[in-house]
């Protein structure tokens, strides 16, 4: 981190970053106080959106980096791997769930299910699971808003499949609780990727300097939750 903010401390200009909203609720605050720690001639233009769109911007190089659902699978385009997100099932505290074991996929989806997007690859690997698995196919909301998911759980629409990172804070304060079962979707693989063609020396060092922060933010959050 120390030698990517040591190339990035005389470089000015505009960054055009694009964000998915999981990384806007987790490090990216601690990724935009870097960076401006470290590259004060640099501002910030921040898109928040979903990978989909994100992908296609970058392609047109109407943002210069994104921390997108990745690899982006292009040959002009660089991906640099961030720490994944483990998802959890959370809903209400009050949701008529059994409580002290592992829940079955059929039990949990008693319930509405509420979801990533229909675009993305957590609704897709949700659905594919429920069509090949249960008899019924549960009702499935899907969100393109992380805050809309929140808030369907908390009130008790249904159960909400989130990155643990998310929602620590609300399951400490009480207003949402884990339901362990005994099947989640896979863990979110996320990068910062950029455009190699044309050259970018900003966006590959602010990639760099992202893939720090997360690491950081990775172990920080992995320590909290062993204590």
């Amino acid at each position: 981190m120390q030698l990517t903010a040591k190339s990035l401390s005389e470089t000015a200009g505009v960054l055009r970053l694009g964000v998915s909203e999981t990384i806007v609720h987790t490090w990216l605050p601690d990724f935009l106080k870097q960076l401006q720690t470290h590259c004060p001639l640099v501002d910030a233009d921040i898109l928040v959106d979903s990978s989909a769109t994100l992908r296609s911007e970058l392609m047109t190089h109407r943002i210069d980096l994104a921390f997108l659902m990745g690899p982006v699978s292009e040959y002009a385009i660089e991906n640099i791997d961030m720490p994944p997100f483990p998802l959890v099932w959370v809903c209400a505290p009050d949701l008529e769930l059994p409580k002290g074991r592992k829940l079955t996929l059929q039990e949990l989806t008693r319930f509405p299910v509420i979801s990533y997007a229909r675009t993305t690859r957590p609704y897709t690997e949700l659905y594919r699971k429920f069509s090949r698995d249960l008899e019924e196919m549960p009702r499935i909301f899907p969100a393109n808003s992380i805050a809309a998911a929140l808030k369907m759980a908390m009130t008790g629409i249904g159960i909400a499949s989130l990155p643990r990172d998310v929602v620590v804070e609300h399951t400490m304060a009480g207003t949402l609780r884990i339901a362990d079962c005994d099947w989640h979707p896979s863990d979110l693989e996320f990068t910062a990727s950029y455009s190699s063609e044309p050259s970018n020396p900003l966006a590959e060092q602010a990639a760099q300097l992202a893939a720090c922060t997360a690491h950081s933010y990775s172990v920080r959050a992995s320590r909290a939750r062993t204590q």
